[in-house]
């Protein structure tokens, strides 16, 4: 396992802290500043601050983690859960608070509570639609 020593969650795996799954490859805890009951962050036991920097087997392996997780969830509370979200923040722009890759398991049990996204409203923004296709198009499916 690679760990950094400053690193929240780092220690919270090594120190098998609150831990409520953990496997080979990842640890799952509940997060302390809830959303939703049952409000759990997966990580994997490699450091990595962000999701971009991540290794492929890493996301992989948390991904996997999450679903199982999710799945059990519906299972220990009798189908009362009516969706999940699910969210990686990435960079301190998308509000990524620890600094740890990690994903949020979110239950939702109401079905009128779920994550907003704000779409885009400013017209000029929707004209470029077609024009941010092309570029994204040209470069995504360029061989390195």
């Amino acid at each position: 396992m690679q760990e950094k020593a400053d690193c929240l969650f780092c220690q919270i795996i090594k120190d098998n802290r609150d831990l409520i799954y953990q496997d080979e490859n990842t640890a799952a805890f509940l997060d302390i500043f809830p959303v939703e009951k049952a409000h759990i962050l997966v990580v994997p036991k490699n450091h990595s601050d962000t999701w971009i920097e991540t290794s492929e087997t890493d996301i992989c392996a948390t991904n996997i983690t999450a679903q199982k997780i999710a799945k059990k969830l519906l299972t220990i509370f009798s189908n009362q859960i009516k969706g999940f979200n699910i969210i990686i923040n990435n960079g301190k722009a998308a509000n990524q608070m620890v600094f740890h890759f990690h994903i949020h398991v979110i239950p939702k049990f109401n079905v009128d509570q779920g994550f907003q996204v704000k779409h885009i409203k400013n017209e000029n923004e929707i004209k470029n639609l077609s024009e941010t296709r092309k570029l994204l198009q040209e470069n995504l499916n360029r061989k390195e």
